[in-house]
């Protein structure tokens, strides 16, 4: 829809942009901005001046707190220390000029793109620079709104962009900065961010310097099968004397950053000081024994919050040296894998804790107890533990669907806004708009979506409805109908459809193929896209449009060509003997990267499952068919809930509820040989539950053998079921692999399924049909 921009009688055609004599560069690229854009949508040339160049006549666009600071003192009042906004109107020298301004220049430059959204129809509707931005063409630009101010919801909002590379993501920041993001960028540079980082993502090991004291204090690096390593970025959390080493390599790491500037006035809003990515822990008798949290209570290895205690005591002991000579350094750092559980004491004021739900379903509420309990309880146990909470998800990773997963996200902004200790700082993983690492097909199905959770981070609580129609009526103009149409029926699809949607999902055959090639929604959903590119006549419309036809049938056909994957299971009184078996696991689909649409193959190894069931439980044997059968083994457990298997050969169950998608999950290998092997049991990313489930393994020469028995109620059945969805991975390093394979590390595990689906994706498992009697169906794939 093309909005009017003809002049009216209260209209402002400003002729000149003012900006202050030393204007920020933040402010003095707000003024480039509107003379850009100005100058595109009308064809004319606006010049930027100072007070010392500007005319005397005619109406200007005065840009920067310096001309508002006296005139509007009741909206700085309102803006108080965030980078709200506001744009007025007051006379100067007998004319009507108009005034954009925050607090901050980050406020400012907000507030050239609300007077350029405000005043005609312009729109940027993803960073691809090729495509840029849609807009009309006038004879004049012509300011009929310049009243309005808005103030943030928020204190942090941005995409942390993916494979970004030593260049960085310039096209994406520049979009995040005209779509309400305030963390890209540098604070002192033109997208003036309100964000000042420095440290490294996962890296907390260099800041103990392992070339330099390795050798001198081995005590400070995690023992790992009897011996001491720095291999795998983990620290000895408990080491005497670590937390001071850290504490003064972080602060030489400040001084040499900000030289000059006396410690007491260094201003860093997150150094990032945050554990390796891995699981590779400190086994030594003092981080496996009982951890004194100082506050009168003591926690051990059986509870899954102890090695994020540990962790979290390391970094108080930290922030508490900080704080005496860094008053204004925060500390940031991860709640992530092993760190993720809120520990038993609260964390120091400096620490700012991002939260990182792995597990979020976007289709609902972090508030919602059936889709998202665990990270619900992580949620509110963490709001409690620390001031400056973080909460950071991963929706970029699984774009490449088509979601309507914005409703969510309102949902989950509301529902954090609501707690005790609101949470205001947001983010999520976001792939760059290009071809590379599949970027642009996820901006080819999602990109609507990604613009309007930015507007939302902002303030969850407007209207999704109405900036989709924003979105789309600005993006598509003349196509806007059918486009409407388009994006609310694959909206209403995906309502219906309860499968789980987390960013585990990369792949796309196997999600439109359960709410979309089934359903038929997706042949109807390609003939609104050929209508709406028959009718779109801006370029840029026909190309974002022609791009989403071409991503949507791809996904089609992937989900055309999958396999059926389907088990009868039979009473458990046919015996073992009768019992239906799957054909073998194929190759399965990766959970990160290109190769999440590389599955169906041959694997090395022949892995099946049968099935068998009475009145009160499953019952699965899963045959590992393996040359060295007798005497692979797994790894001893030391009682810890999170510990998961890492050996050579080992197995991944997930089983489903088909009516909701939420799965129970086990992890086990063939045993360990001293007998305390490790099976990992969680429901959904839950380590804290606790089923009634058993299992038996066998080995033979040709096979290890794993024999289980769930119960319905372990899955909330008060009995059997019609059906349950399955589904089970193997994951086998090659039989053949040389050493120095993979760099002198052992080789990656050959993942292996039944159906061929990614990992978590529920809507890929295959289906358990539960017969009565012993009349068969044929299993198929």
């Amino acid at each position: 829809m093309m909005l009017a921009l003809c002049v009216c009688l209260a209209a402002i055609v400003p002729s000149e942009i003012v900006v202050p004599e030393r204007a920020h560069p933040g402010e003095r690229f707000a003024a480039q901005e509107l003379q850009t854009w100005i100058g595109k949508m009308t064809g004319r040339f606006i010049a930027v001046e100072t007070p010392r160049s500007e005319s005397a006549t005619g109406a200007k666009i005065f840009v920067g707190a310096d001309f508002a600071r006296k005139r509007f003192a009741a909206d700085f009042k309102a803006i108080g220390r965030t980078d709200g906004f506001a744009v007025r109107s007051a006379e100067t020298n007998g004319v009507e000029c108009v005034f954009a301004f925050g607090a901050e220049p980050k406020g400012t430059l907000h507030a050239a793109y609300a007077l350029l959204e405000r005043n005609s129809d312009i729109i940027w509707p993803r960073p691809d620079p090729r495509l840029g931005a849609v807009y009309s063409m006038c004879g004049e630009f012509a300011v009929t709104n310049a009243d309005f101010r808005e103030v943030p919801k928020t204190k942090i909002r941005d995409w942390q962009w993916n494979y970004a590379g030593r260049s960085g993501a310039p096209h994406e920041s520049l979009w995040g900065a005209r779509n309400r993001l305030n963390r890209n960028g540098d604070a002192e540079g033109p997208l003036a961010s309100s964000y000042v980082g420095a440290g490294k993502g996962h890296g907390i090991q260099q800041y103990a310097n392992p070339e330099k004291n390795f050798a001198r204090h081995p005590e400070w690096f995690p023992e790992i099968g009897g011996r001491r390593t720095t291999v795998g970025g983990q620290l000895c959390m408990t080491a005497p004397g670590l937390a001071e080493e850290i504490y003064a390599n972080v602060t030489n790491d400040i001084a040499c950053a900000f030289r000059g500037v006396p410690a007491s006035k260094v201003k860093i809003s997150y150094y990032n000081l945050t554990c390796a990515d891995n699981h590779a822990i400190c086994e030594c008798s003092r981080c496996l024994a009982p951890l004194d949290c100082g506050n009168g209570a003591k926690i051990a290895i059986d509870d899954p919050a102890f090695r994020s205690a540990q962790y979290y005591a390391l970094i108080n002991r930290i922030a508490r040296l900080l704080a005496k000579s860094h008053p204004r350094v925060t500390i940031g750092t991860y709640a992530y894998a092993l760190t993720r559980h809120a520990p038993p004491f609260r964390l120091e004021p400096n620490v700012s804790v991002e939260l990182c739900l792995t597990g979020h379903d976007e289709r609902a509420s972090l508030g919602d107890r059936d889709r998202n309990d665990a990270g619900r309880k992580w949620t509110e146990q963490w709001s409690d533990k620390c001031r400056d909470l973080w909460i950071r998800t991963y929706c970029g990773w699984s774009g490449r669907n088509y979601r309507a997963i914005e409703y969510g996200y309102a949902l989950s902004g509301r529902y954090a806004a609501g707690l005790k200790n609101p949470v205001t700082q947001f983010s999520a993983e976001l792939k760059r708009d290009a071809a590379e690492h599949y970027g642009s097909e996820v901006w080819d199905s999602s990109g609507m979506s990604y613009w309007i959770i930015s507007r939302l981070w902002w303030n969850p609580f407007q209207d999704v409805d109405a900036l989709r129609r924003m979105y789309i009526d600005r993006t598509y103009r003349e196509a806007a109908p059918a486009m409407q149409r388009f994006f609310d029926l694959f909206r209403d699809a995906y309502k219906i459809d309860n499968m789980p949607a987390t960013y585990r999902i990369t792949g796309t055959a196997f999600m439109t193929r359960h709410y979309l090639y089934e359903t038929g929604v997706g042949q109807r959903l390609l003939s609104l896209l050929d209508e709406a590119h028959a009718t779109a006549r801006h370029p840029v419309s026909r190309e974002i449009i022609g791009r989403q036809r071409e991503r949507l049938r791809a996904n089609l056909a992937l989900a055309a060509a999958l396999p059926e994957a389907r088990l009868e299971v039979l009473p458990l009184s046919a015996g073992w003997e009768s019992a239906r078996e799957t054909a073998p696991f194929v190759n399965a689909a990766g959970i990160y990267g290109t190769s999440c649409d590389v599955y169906g193959g041959k694997p090395e190894v022949k892995t099946t499952v049968k099935a068998l069931y009475d009145a009160d439980a499953l019952y699965l044997r899963f045959i590992c068919e393996a040359p060295d059968a007798l005497t692979v083994c797994g790894a001893s457990g030391n009682g810890d809930p999170e510990e998961q298997p890492s050996c050579d050969d080992a197995l991944e169950l997930f089983i489903c509820r088909p009516d909701t998608g939420v799965y129970l999950q086990w992890i086990m290998d063939p045993g360990a040989k001293d007998g305390r092997d490790i099976v990992y049991d969680a429901r959904g990313d839950d380590a804290r539950w606790i089923g009634t489930w058993t299992r038996e393994v066998a080995r033979s020469r040709t096979a290890w053998t794993v024999t289980m028995r769930v119960p319905f109620s372990d899955l909330g059945f008060a009995s059997r079921p019609e059906l349950l969805r399955m589904n089970a991975f193997r994951a086998r390093r090659p039989l053949a692999a040389k050493a120095g394979d993979d760099g002198g590390k052992k080789p990656r595990h050959l993942r292996s399924s039944w159906t061929g689906a990614g990992v978590h994706d529920s809507g890929g498992f295959g289906l358990l049909e539960f017969k009565r009697g012993h009349r068969h169906l044929q299993a198929v794939r």
